[in-house]
Order: structure tokens, then sequence, then C-alpha cells
């Protein structure tokens, strides 16, 4: 899940594995650049996402721009990332 003022995060991950006593879990953590306020939405309210770079500027981040092609259509990025074999 992200807040849409983030424009970095960091993930990392483990496996406890099973004992005698207690099943393996997963463990997630995630940290954030900016969190949101108290009840504050995590995104605003839109069905498509951005058109053009002027949609993305609108929610402060001025140095982004909007993935118009492919499978991450409607994103707001904020230059190249690499997420694992992902790229956009």
């Amino acid at each position: 899940m992200m807040y849409y003022k983030s424009l970095e995060i960091g993930c990392s991950y483990s496996l406890c594995p099973a004992t005698a006593t207690t099943p393996a879990i997963n463990a997630v953590a995630c940290l954030y650049s900016v969190a949101p306020e108290k009840n504050e939405r995590i995104y605003p309210a839109d069905r498509y996402g951005c058109v053009d770079n002027a949609d993305c500027w609108k929610y402060g981040t001025p140095v982004s721009s909007c993935i118009e092609e492919g499978p991450y259509r409607g994103l707001c990025t904020q230059g190249l990332y690499h997420f694992g074999l992902c790229r956009f």
C-alpha cells in the first residue's frame, strides 16, 4: 500500500521458520518518505489515475511524471525505478 505523497519507499521481508511449537511466519516491513496524517486518505479518489504530468503535479509532486503507456499507465513516477525484475 502506498501513500500518494510518498516519493520513496523501502521494504524488507523475512521468513521465520516453523519450530516445534510455532508455525512458519512471514514478516514484511515498509518505510515511507512521508506518512499520512491520522484519518487522512492514502490517495485522492479517482477512478483513472493520471492522464498527463499536470495530474501528478497537482498533488504536490512537481518532479514526477505520468506513465502514459503500458501496464503502469495512470501512475505517477519520479524517474526510473527498479522493483525486483519489474522496471517502470
